[in-house]
């Protein structure tokens, strides 16, 4: 009995040390399968929703750094996105709390588009 508790013991330790480190992702909280901004150590997601442009209100910012790469290096005090360029717009949506969501203005296309709020944003 007690080589089989043993055993069993061994074989959980085996996997758990196989298992460990193989999932790790970089310095975020987001998911980089998610076209993310970080913002006021915020993060917001896009879920490709527009705003038109009746409903922007004041310029807050701009993208800083852009970077498809997850192993990226960037602080808190840039405005981080994974899909936006550097230099894209920010703003407030008029009806909306800056808690809730904020607008970009996607250079590519020159439309707005809503950024969801999801969470505060990890600098691990």
């Amino acid at each position: 009995m007690r080589f089989f508790l043993f055993l069993i013991l061994i074989v959980c330790v085996i996997i758990t040390g196989c298992n460990s480190g193989s999932n790790t992702t970089s310095k975020s909280s987001g998911d980089w399968n998610t076209l993310l901004v970080t913002w006021k150590e915020n993060l917001y997601t896009y879920h490709g929703e527009e705003v038109s442009s009746d409903k922007i209100g004041k310029e807050i910012g701009e993208v800083t750094v852009y970077s498809d790469e997850e192993t990226r290096d960037f602080t808190r005090k840039d405005v981080f996105s994974n899909f936006l360029q550097a230099g894209t717009k920010l703003y407030t949506i008029t009806d909306t709390a800056e808690e809730k969501a904020i607008a970009a203005k996607d250079i590519k296309n020159q439309k707005y588009i809503k950024l969801i709020y999801e969470s505060p944003y990890s600098f691990q």
